[in-house]
């Protein structure tokens, strides 16, 4: 078996036999089953995966690809925050400001689900990070 999710276009393929196939039937909305010669399911796709499927179970056994058809890796909040050794309220509120501003990274899922990286958002997090002192301005800095 072989697990693809396609981060760009959050479609996730599951291959279950490696056979070509020959016919897809939409059996449930986002939901696509390929079938071989013999009308056995080869291959389901699911659209909308992050929505549809809970990724931090599936990263850990799929190959994560951007649309560059290059596998890259998917880093949940907590990760992140072991990362640059900080909580995890740390790196909610670094994406937090940097949305408002502008660059939005990661992606949720749904209101009170986790939030997921890309390797190359979680660098953009650690550059926001280095260029902003977190916490509370001194008052010198303040008062100039």
């Amino acid at each position: 078996m072989k697990i693809e999710y396609w981060a760009g276009s959050d479609m996730l393929n599951i291959h279950l036999v490696e056979r070509p196939s020959i016919e897809s039937e939409e059996v449930a909305d986002d939901f696509v089953f390929d079938y071989d010669e013999q009308g056995r399911v080869v291959c389901i796709e699911v659209a909308n995966a992050s929505e549809r499927v809970d990724l931090s179970e599936i990263k850990k056994q799929a190959v994560v690809m951007q649309d560059s058809m290059e596998p890259v890796e998917i880093f949940s909040v907590r990760e992140v925050a072991d990362q640059l050794d900080v909580g995890v309220r740390a790196i909610q509120k670094t994406i937090k400001q940097m949305a408002d501003a502008g660059q939005a990274v990661g992606k949720r899922t749904g209101q009170t689900s986790s939030i997921y990286l890309w390797a190359d958002q979680v660098e953009q997090v650690k550059q926001w990070r280095a260029q902003r002192r977190p916490g509370r301005p001194r008052k010198e800095e303040v008062l100039g």
